[in-house]
């Protein structure tokens, strides 16, 4: 990275905490108090920056930041565990805004372990997906049940707390009565039923020469119409992540052999906030991927003898209509092309 971007990064994340109204104490070891130094070289900067801390050596990581001899000797000093140990104890022993990151991060870990969560790796300080509310979140999940979803928020200085948690297609609030008590366990696991997988047909398959009669067969063993999130596939390999009929928060992976044989590969949740809005096949340009296919090396004029690696189906942007997207390989590196719904092309280019 060039001095210029170190310096416009700098200011941006200087500027950022001023309309915030947050302050910031940095941690460092290898780096030796260069992001400190980064930030304080910029005019103006002790608005924001209260405090910095060096700590090359493992002694200094205890003296100074409270880190713990057993995550340096079991992680090593140059571990995301000691990372976070660092950073925690820079937001103790400084007084910065951001110190209320390290007791929520507390509250949150003390809340999973009574009530049967996993524990929490950070929380995160930002905007609701529609952006009405702004505070701290953690995300809590089970490893019990992979259906299970706690979310705690609180205001951007650490109070007003408040709880939800996912049920069906809908969030229900929590009581924190509920939650000091240990009483907002999540529920069972449902338990899951396996699909035999469906042998081959003997026939040699290349999937960069059609796929609407695997798709087909895949439908016929999902049991329902599908409902694509993700389609993907090679010459010897067809890939499908669909939402089952039973369970719209799940995904379902169904692979395709190039000898036709039909296995479910695994089956799991949905991730929050991402695009889980499906497409079936008839929204895709089924009839003509073989030619499109055949014809994207020529599209990208300096790849023209290259050949095709794969092919992604998905919906573009911010959950648009889904996009064809063709990976294109030779020798010197890799390109794409990308067409619409209506097998219209978009772009051709070397990546």
């Amino acid at each position: 990275m060039s001095g210029s971007d170190v310096r416009a990064l700098s200011r941006s994340l200087l500027d950022l905490c001023r309309m915030r109204k947050l302050t910031i104490a940095t941690a460092e070891s290898c780096t030796g108090g260069l992001v400190a130094g980064a930030l304080t070289d910029i005019p103006g900067s002790s608005d924001v920056i209260d405090r910095g801390f060096v700590t090359y050596s493992n002694d200094a990581k205890r003296a100074m930041l409270g880190v713990e001899a057993s995550t340096l000797t079991n992680f090593g000093a140059v571990s995301k565990e000691t990372a976070i140990a660092m950073a925690v104890g820079a937001l103790e022993r400084a007084d910065v805004d951001l110190a209320v990151a390290a007791r929520l991060l507390a509250e949150a870990r003390a809340i999973a372990a009574a009530n049967g969560y996993t524990k929490p790796e950070n929380v995160q300080l930002g905007s609701d997906i529609f952006c009405k509310s702004f505070g701290w979140t953690a995300r809590l999940t089970s490893d019990t049940n992979s259906d299970a979803f706690l979310e705690l928020t609180w205001a951007p200085n650490g109070t007003s707390p408040k709880a939800r948690e996912l049920k069906g297609d809908h969030w229900a609030d929590v009581d924190a009565k509920k939650l000091a008590a240990g009483a907002a366990t999540p529920a069972p696991a449902a338990p899951k039923t396996e699909t035999a997988p469906t042998p081959g047909d003997g026939r040699k398959r290349n999937f960069l020469q059609g796929i609407d009669a695997d798709l087909a067969r895949v439908e016929a063993q999902n049991g329902a119409p599908l409902a694509i999130k993700h389609l993907r596939f090679d010459e010897k390999n067809l890939s499908l992540d669909v939402f089952p009929p039973s369970a719209k928060k799940r995904i379902a992976t169904w692979i395709v052999d190039e000898d036709g044989s039909i296995r479910k590969w695994r089956e799991d949740d949905t991730i929050p906030f991402d695009c889980n809005k499906p497409f079936a096949p008839s929204e895709i340009p089924l009839a003509q991927l073989p030619a499109m296919v055949a014809g994207a090396p020529a599209l990208i004029p300096p790849m023209a003898q290259g050949r095709v690696k794969g092919v992604s189906i998905y919906r573009s942007g911010l959950c648009g209509a889904p996009h064809v997207y063709i990976d294109v390989e030779d020798d010197r590196g890799y390109g794409n092309v990308e067409y619409d719904a209506r097998g219209k092309l978009v772009n051709a280019a070397v990546q």
